[in-house]
């Protein structure tokens, strides 16, 4: 996910400038912090990067719940999880799925398997010659735009 650059400006300017805060936040993709009395109030950002921060705050908790789970053996066998998602594939090669463009996923060693209706979130394991899934999401989500970039 790239930087958010932020901009602040006092609440006045959002009750007589809104159309430029809104064309701010749209077209700079800048997220406008609106002070009170100089102090932070609110945050102003255009719907499409809410979205996108939306999702993958989403995605992180999903991913953290599902560390917890791997590191508390709540697991399944995973052929049981490949057949059901027909992704066979991945056991024989678990190179398959590319290496996400977001460097919190990149440098905690997710690989992500594109299918034709699910994004495959994994972790290969090569001394033990294992690969654990640990989210299966809808590509309908705009978790697609966190790990291509």
């Amino acid at each position: 996910m790239t930087a958010l650059q932020e901009s602040i400006r006092p609440s006045a300017d959002l009750r007589n400038h809104y159309s430029d805060i809104s064309r701010q936040c749209r077209e700079d993709n800048e997220a406008v912090i609106i002070t009170v009395n100089g102090r932070g109030d609110t945050v102003s950002m255009a719907y499409e990067q809410y979205k996108r921060l939306k999702a993958y705050t989403e995605l992180l908790e999903m991913l953290i719940e599902a560390e917890n789970d791997v590191r508390d053996g709540r697991t399944s066998p995973a052929g049981q999880t490949f057949e059901r998602l027909q992704i066979d594939a991945l056991s024989q090669t678990p190179e398959i799925g590319i290496v996400p463009a977001d460097s919190f996923l990149r440098r905690n060693g997710f690989r992500v398997l594109i299918t034709e209706k699910d994004l495959v979130f994994y972790k290969v394991n090569k001394e033990e010659m294992t690969v654990t899934v640990y989210a299966v999401t809808d590509q309908r989500q705009d978790y697609i735009s966190i790990v291509s970039g």
